[in-house]
């Protein structure tokens, strides 16, 4: 059996293409409760410009009247602060409100997921499956797949956080000067690339480490459950194996961490560019 491989972008399409499938109905609430809470930021600018408008105008004319009945007298400025108020109290209960839908979807994909693998392996056409070496190197990646779809699941919320809010202010941006959009993108795209390299990358180690993966989940399996208990006693097997279990865990974890030392120093220094940037 042949092994199919699909790059970084198809496995991103068919990921968001199934939970489009699982969850439609948390999905929509997601995107509208998101779609809320990105505009609020634009909305609540654009209230406080207005604010500081009419309250400069104010003070312009030099008037002597009490605050509270110069504020009640004036429409605009007595709107735009109700309408501020609202808008932040309306941003925290949709912040509050997410959470439960997120925690609904995550759960449901979560579920669906684990049942299509388990299927996938019962219904296998023979136990190939167990005697492949890289058949089960695919299923450790798969089964630790499935415990980074709730990552998965932020990631695609923040995806339409990001956009509901990044219309709005580009939107805003271009009312102040048609080059602020540019800056903002020209500063920002490097940090985004470094960051999809490394991850690239920390995949690729993924990739070569099932195998040594697999042996630690030997090692724990034999430890902790109770078919070889009493043997590991008899022979007091505990010190060995968990030596061995402890050099395979740092094996990992050193290829591992080399790459998130630098790909963290990368991104660090491409995202001061893109602070620099929105300054």
């Amino acid at each position: 059996m042949q092994i199919i491989e699909i790059s970084p972008f198809q496995a991103f399409r068919r990921s968001v293409v199934t939970v489009m499938q699982v969850v439609p109905k948390e999905l929509r609430y997601v995107a509208i409760l998101t779609l809320l809470g990105g505009a609020g930021p634009a909305i609540a600018i654009w209230l406080n410009k207005v604010i500081i408008d009419e309250i400069t105008r104010l003070l312009s004319t030099g008037t002597t009247q009490n605050a509270i009945a110069l504020i009640l007298s004036q429409p605009v400025l007595l709107s735009s602060i109700a309408g501020s108020v609202v808008v932040n109290l309306v941003s925290d209960a949709i912040a509050n409100i997410n959470s439960f839908v997120y925690t609904s979807l995550r759960d449901r994909i979560t579920g669906f997921i684990q049942g299509q693998v388990i299927e996938k392996v019962a219904t296998f056409e023979d136990i190939a499956l167990f005697e492949t070496p890289d058949l089960l190197n695919l299923l450790q990646l798969t089964e630790k797949g499935v415990q980074r779809l709730p990552e998965l699941c932020v990631r695609l919320v923040m995806m339409l956080e990001g956009i509901f809010i990044f219309i709005p202010a580009i939107l805003l941006s271009v009312s102040l000067a048609w080059w602020i959009p540019l800056i903002l993108f020209s500063c920002a795209t490097p940090a985004m690339y470094v960051e999809r390299k490394y991850r690239k990358q920390v995949w690729r180690v993924e990739k070569t480490q099932a195998s040594v993966l697999r042996e630690m989940n030997l090692y724990k399996t034999i430890l902790t459950g109770e078919t070889y208990a009493k043997e590991i006693r008899l022979f007091s097997l505990q010190p060995l194996l968990l030596e061995r279990w402890h050099g395979l865990y740092r094996t990992i974890f050193r290829a591992m961490e080399q790459i998130r030392r630098r790909g963290t120093t990368a991104v660090i220094g491409w995202s001061l560019f893109s602070g620099l940037g929105v300054m």
